[in-house]
């Protein structure tokens, strides 16, 4: 965590890739509702506004000045339950090809 804490720009990594899984998961899947392309959107969604958290923070507090940063207790552990849920909902909620021929 301390990386994202010193390079907030690395935090855009995972938002990224949620969101192109959520990309991967739409082309594949085809139409229609599935909640597990909700679930990876929304993890892509949290790490972008905790991308835009930290760069707000860096830009208002020089790290020096703030010796202990008590919002992470809370962030950190939703950060790590949102990618938790998108990893398994991306896993197991993209739809397998359809074979031809196969019953």
């Amino acid at each position: 965590m301390n990386n994202f804490i010193s390079n907030p720009g690395l935090a855009l990594v995972p938002a990224v890739l949620f969101i192109a899984a959520y990309i991967h998961h739409r082309v594949r899947g085809g139409r229609g509702f599935r909640p597990a392309r909700l679930v990876v959107l929304v993890a892509g969604s949290v790490w972008f506004l905790y991308a835009l958290y930290e760069f707000g923070v860096q830009r208002e507090f020089k790290p020096e000045n703030v010796p202990i940063r008590v919002d992470l207790a809370i962030i950190e552990p939703a950060l790590l339950v949102v990618t938790a849920a998108g990893s398994i909902a991306y896993m197991f909620g993209c739809p397998r090809p359809v074979r031809e021929g196969s019953q």
